[in-house]
């Protein structure tokens, strides 16, 4: 993986969850929302499961 940086993971993943959140609430009833809205929770999900497998790596390491 290319992003590495646990801080960058963790903002990116928290901003992605944070905005499927917002976009909930306040988007509406289209289908190309739902599809935007999935589509952070899934970005969010990864970034952070990635953040928790990252730390956990380091923690192992020292």
């Amino acid at each position: 993986m290319f992003l590495r940086d646990t801080r960058i993971l963790l903002s990116v993943g928290t901003l992605c969850l944070a905005a499927s959140i917002l976009l909930k609430r306040f988007g509406g009833q289209s289908g190309i929302l739902a599809f935007i809205e999935g589509l952070l929770i899934g970005i969010a999900l990864v970034f952070n499961i990635t953040y928790l497998i990252l730390i956990r790596r380091e923690r192992n390491s020292r």
